[in-house]
């Protein structure tokens, strides 16, 4: 009686999985999407009407930036961010490192849609290239407002690339209710990747070569912040250097890269 009990339990379970699955591909397939802005990174020069360099600032990611020209390569179709050793680069920045990174903010943004970046990483010990949306309001940087999306994080030599979506709900309350936040993708992060995600009314989607590798629902709930997305936010892609995860920098694997091919947006029709 406990087999049977136990068995039509299992049933029961897989049959939820089932629906579940195909109601997140139905509400998937049922989307049509518009391509509200592109960029090839054709020429050799950044567009300034879409992109910033993204300045220094007191996080920690931004620890390292730097606006010094030899942290960006525009040419043959594609832009190269570097992470550098600061070998008298720039002989007035006491920083030990120089890290260039790019962003649409003030200058670009979306609410729901789709975004998907192609990519190719050359990583060091120490170095976390990353792919990834905010709002673009200061205010709803901090809990309980935050709404950030990493589309794509890499450390040293993982073997992975990391997607999460970071909330009050995810990232406060640790909620056990809570459906998965992250996903940990075995890519070859070498080789050119897409790297994108969906954001839905119901949803988001995050996505490695158009694949879904994980499917963020919507919940009926009251507690603050399960789902704030969807508001005005903007892209950036950038090379950092060390973390209070990532404390081992070897200074010989430098300098390293990531090579940006295309940026695709998409708004809902």
């Amino acid at each position: 009686m406990k087999h049977r009990r136990s068995l039509l339990i299992l049933c029961f379970l897989a049959v939820l999985l089932s629906v579940y699955v195909c109601h997140a591909q139905q509400s998937r397939d049922a989307v049509e999407y518009r391509l509200a802005w592109q960029d090839d990174f054709d020429g050799s020069r950044l567009d300034t009407t879409h992109w910033s360099i993204i300045e220094r600032g007191p996080s920690e990611w931004q620890k390292f930036m730097s606006p010094n020209k030899s942290l960006f390569r525009q040419r043959h179709g594609y832009m190269r961010l570097y992470a550098r050793q600061n070998d008298n680069i720039e002989k007035s920045d006491t920083a030990s490192y120089l890290t260039g990174g790019i962003c649409t903010q003030h200058k670009f943004t979306f609410t729901y849609g789709k975004i998907e970046v192609r990519a190719r990483i050359h990583g060091a010990t120490g170095c976390w290239p990353a792919i990834w949306i905010k709002s673009d309001d200061p205010k709803l940087w901090g809990y309980p407002e935050r709404a950030e999306i990493d589309i794509m994080e890499y450390a040293s030599h993982w073997k992975y690339v990391s997607q999460t979506l970071h909330s009050n709900y995810t990232d406060i309350l640790k909620h056990t209710k809570n459906p998965d936040s992250q996903v940990l993708p075995h890519v070859d992060v070498s080789e050119w990747n897409v790297y994108g995600v969906e954001i839905l009314p119901d949803r988001v989607l995050l996505t490695v070569n158009g694949d879904v590798k994980l499917d963020y629902p919507k919940l009926e709930t009251d507690e603050v912040g399960q789902f704030p997305y969807g508001v005005e936010s903007f892209l950036l892609i950038d090379m950092q250097v060390g973390n209070k995860y990532l404390k081992k920098i070897l200074a010989e694997e430098y300098p390293a890269w990531m090579d940006i091919d295309w940026v695709r947006v998409y708004e809902l029709k």
